[in-house]
């Protein structure tokens, strides 16, 4: 929903499915949208590109609460979202976890461990490159994501019981 400065309510509006959908952040884009992002389990409504289980789902709507976009990222597990940022390109990067091997995962082989899971999209939410990162703890999650001038990227991760920083190329 969107409030004036009052409080008072000017739009509601409800997205996703008849599945488990939610949204854990949202941010303004840099074209003056919004994008919001969370996970769905779902595969009707508003949810497209499913890939099974749960997803990283991401809207995109205007100012006016309309939807402009849909998409889900993800593979045949669980895939769940820690955070995500818009780049100075306009492209979106997003790290979270994921169980996944396929999918938006291809290439990912470890099938025992939960590993955090970084990527970034496009302006047209094609997926232009994919992470895993794990260590032999296996409970791994990306919290959130830092830009640095440079290009690189400062994810914070929580492997279980502490967190720790990695920069992402």
């Amino acid at each position: 929903m969107r409030t004036n400065a009052d409080g008072s309510i000017q739009w509601q509006k409800s997205f996703g499915g008849t599945g488990n959908d939610g949204f854990k952040k949202i941010i303004k884009t840099l074209d003056g949208n919004y994008a919001a992002a969370g996970w769905s389990n779902s595969t009707d409504g508003d949810i497209s590109n499913a890939h099974g289980n749960y997803d990283i789902w991401m809207v995109k709507f205007d100012g006016n609460g309309s939807l402009l976009k849909s998409t889900c990222f993800g593979g045949s597990k669980n895939d769940t979202l820690g955070s995500f940022i818009q780049l100075k390109d306009q492209s979106f990067m997003f790290t979270g976890a994921t169980t996944s091997t396929n999918g938006d995962l291809i290439g990912n082989t470890d099938t025992i461990r939960k590993l955090i899971w970084t990527f970034r999209i496009g302006t047209n939410d094609q997926l232009i490159w994919s992470k895993t990162i794990g260590n032999s703890g296996g409970a791994n999650y990306g919290l959130s994501l830092v830009p640095y001038n440079n290009g690189t990227i400062l994810v914070n991760v929580d492997p279980g019981l502490y967190s720790e920083m990695q920069m992402i190329p």
